[in-house]
This record gives structure tokens, C-alpha cells and sequence, in this order.
């Protein structure tokens, strides 16, 4: 009797759009850069296209501000889309079902990318060299959002 081996589809991405969503910046006449402060959040979407093909979008929002007078300084979002082929997707429970390792990957490059765009979108600025994303863990940033290895939710 013979085993039938079913061969795994191997899941692939590719990047398809990396751009600055929005940028705005307000330069005040002084500034103690010192003081200024980031928040920042990620808002994933994720859609099928077919039953092979997955769009993963990542935005990644950054807001500086002035602590002393609460004034937004810089919004800022950049987004990473991707395709992505082979996932599994659930018809009855409408979600796809994304592998650890590779959500990890897709916000980790989705992050580099916003702090690459951000650190050109404020060149010609008071803030060239100034306001910058930060290098972080991408597992914590995706445990507080919710999405972290080991925390999806249905």
C-alpha cells in the first residue's frame, strides 16, 4: 500500500507598494527637540483575493508631539502592502490563518520601511536627523497590538 505524500504548498510574499499614506508636519519658530516625544500605533488590514493570493497591508503611524503644550508636531503613516500566496483561508470563520515567523517578518519589514520613509519625508526639514522611528522588537509591538505569535484571536 502506498502513502500518498501531500506536498505542502510553500507560503511566499512579495512587496507591492511601500509609500508615505500621509505626512504632515507643523515647524514651530522654537523647539527644544530634547523634549519631543513619539506615539505610535500599527493597523493591519488583510483581504483575499483569490483562494491562493492574501493582501496584507501594514500602516505604520507615528505622531511626535511637544509634551509641554500637548501640539502635534509630525503625523505620520507609512505603509507596506504585500501579496501573499498559499495562506490558509477560512470561508466559514471569514480569516486567514497567518504563521507566526511570518507576521513577525511582514511588520518587522513593514516597520523598516516607515522609518525609511519618514527619515526622507522630513529631510528638507527642522527635523532632518531629529525625529526618527526607533529600532523596536517587532514580537512587542505585535503583543500589544494584539497580533503577537501565539496571540491570534478568531
Amino acid at each position: 500500500m502506498k502513502k500518498k505524500m501531500q506536498q505542502e504548498e510553500q507560503i511566499a510574499y512579495r512587496i507591492v507598494q511601500v509609500k508615505t499614506q500621509k505626512i504632515s508636519i507643523s515647524e514651530p519658530d522654537e523647539l527644544d527637540f530634547k523634549k519631543l516625544k513619539i506615539s505610535g500605533k500599527v493597523s493591519m488590514s488583510i483581504s483575499a483575493i483569490d483562494d491562493s493570493k492574501t493582501e496584507i497591508i501594514f500602516d505604520v503611524i507615528s505622531n511626535f508631539y511637544n509634551p509641554d503644550t500637548e501640539e502635534e508636531l509630525i503625523e505620520h503613516i507609512g505603509r507596506t502592502k504585500y501579496i501573499v500566496t498559499n495562506l490558509h483561508v477560512s470561508a466559514e470563520k471569514d480569516s486567514v490563518d497567518i504563521p507566526d515567523e511570518l507576521m513577525v517578518t511582514l511588520y518587522s519589514l513593514a516597520h523598516t520601511h516607515a522609518r525609511a520613509l519618514l527619515a526622507s519625508d522630513v529631510q528638507n526639514t527642522i527635523y532632518k536627523d531629529k525625529a526618527f522611528l526607533p529600532v523596536v522588537n517587532p514580537k512587542e509591538i505585535l503583543k500589544k497590538t494584539g497580533t503577537a505569535p501565539g496571540q491570534h484571536t478568531d
